[in-house]
């Protein structure tokens, strides 16, 4: 089941960019909160979250290939952008964004998360078929040279996986859910016209599979294959994202999400100053590793 992370179009941006401000738990430090955007869905844990594009990935293939080198095991990494820009589709941290305009495009399906040049995602596809290719022998050689990499880069550990587990952890208060499900059945009013047999209780539970016969579903991940949208598909996507907006859903689903994630830095401060320490080091760490031993493109 897709699950969308919703954004406003630009016109509710104005209203939803507000001043950063402070959390100050009195046991800890006070951290400063980003300033809100529903067309980012900017969260106040993002900061402690992997980016949409992490070194210690690319950094780690280095070192892995420089040690495939001296086996008997091909292993034609490609040089790769570091850091590429990311597609329309995509906020900072990889979470799916969803517009009247993307949905226009899109339908359900989303732009590549991250612009590189074909030829180097041509190059990356064609090294790994090689690399699934492996026998076992060259398998136990691969786990061996990326259990190695992974030391040198210090990526053993995840320090943003403590910040990964608190996105699901908290309840919206009583007021947030009143507003978001007067929201939500005002969306579900909104989206009559569509026709949907079936139609589900909120936005987030919305899937092709819902409306498109077999032939036409397309549940992508991303459209970088250029596979057209099936028209009924891109109809109800926007109908849908253009819904979300009207009806107050996104504004809703915002607020509360914000909210609970608020708390969830209010009540975890000192923790995550602590891996954020972790995560930057890893990620300076990364980035010289790669200065030093990306091949040239």
């Amino acid at each position: 089941m897709i699950r969308l992370a919703v954004a406003g179009a630009a016109a509710v941006l104005a209203a939803a960019t507000l001043s950063a401000c402070s959390v100050q738990d009195p046991a800890g430090p006070a951290i400063e909160l980003p300033t809100q955007n529903i067309g980012q869905w900017r969260m106040p844990l993002d900061q402690y979250l992997p980016p949409s594009w992490d070194p210690t990935t690319y950094a780690t293939q280095l070192l892995t290939k420089e040690c495939m080198d001296g086996t008997q095991y091909d292993w034609p990494l490609p040089a790769l952008t570091v850091d590429p820009p990311r597609g329309e589709s995509w906020n900072a941290v990889g979470r799916k964004l969803f517009t009247p305009e993307l949905a226009r495009k899109y339908g359900y399906g989303n732009s590549p998360e991250h612009i590189v040049p074909e030829s180097e995602r041509a190059a990356f596809d064609a090294f790994s078929a090689a690399a699934n290719g492996l026998d076992d022998a060259g398998a136990a050689a691969f786990d061996r040279c990326w259990a190695k990499a992974a030391k040198r880069v210090g990526a053993q550990t995840d320090p943003t996986e403590f910040a990964q587990s608190l996105q699901d952890v908290g309840q919206p208060s009583a007021a947030d859910t009143e507003t978001l499900t007067a929201a939500e059945r005002r969306w579900q009013r909104c989206m009559e016209p569509a026709g949907i047999a079936g139609l589900p209780a909120s936005p987030e539970d919305m899937d092709p599979t819902v409306f498109l016969p077999p032939s036409e579903q397309s549940a992508r991940v991303d459209t970088a294959d250029g596979a057209p949208v099936p028209a009924r598909e891109r109809e109800v996507a926007l109908l849908d994202a253009t819904c979300q907006e009207s009806s107050g859903w996104v504004r809703a689903a915002y607020s509360s999400e914000w909210n609970v994630q608020a708390e969830q830095v209010r009540a975890h401060a000192d923790e995550l100053e602590r891996f954020l320490i972790r995560t930057k080091a890893q990620h300076d760490h990364a980035m010289q590793i790669i200065a030093e031993h990306s091949p040239e493109q």
